[in-house]
């Protein structure tokens, strides 16, 4: 009877482990037009976010987590939700970084759903001179990415 009891708790544990994200959309290649050209290994391209835009979008698989801009969450009344991380600024103070629910995510044909994103000080972030609406991280993509 423990032997049954046993399998049965592994069998459950690795279905838990294999469940895909709700964001997922199937593939592993998609392709979207670049903005500027490609500068350390940043790529720049448009998305619409929950159905609005364009935005300009940075993909930065080496940024830990994805990010918008504050003023853009707010102006598509993104919500807010209660978890709020802590960053470090320059002057070595603690701000707030709230976390946003995006409903949806379109950039060329890659589409994500239903996931999260950390909010940053609005305007507080620029590529190449213009200003970045939201940023893809690593959370979000592949730690390489090849450009065909």
């Amino acid at each position: 009877m423990k032997h049954v009891f046993a399998l049965a708790v592994v069998i459950l544990l690795s279905a838990c482990g294999a469940a895909t994200p709700i964001y997922f959309q199937g593939g592993v290649r998609w392709s979207a037009p670049m903005v500027a050209p490609l500068e350390n290994g940043l790529v720049l391209v448009t998305a619409t976010i929950a159905g609005q835009g364009p935005f300009l979008l940075l993909l930065d698989p080496r940024a830990k987590a994805s990010g918008i801009d504050d003023a853009v969450a707010v102006a598509l009344k993104l919500y807010s939700t209660p978890d709020t991380a802590q960053h470090v600024a320059e002057n070595d103070t603690k701000q707030p970084m709230p976390t946003y629910e995006v409903p949806s995510l379109r950039a060329g044909d890659l589409t994500l759903n239903n996931f999260t994103m950390r909010g940053f000080r609005a305007g507080a972030l620029t590529f190449g001179g213009q200003r970045i609406h939201a940023y893809l991280g690593g959370d979000m993509l592949s730690r390489t990415i090849v450009i065909d």
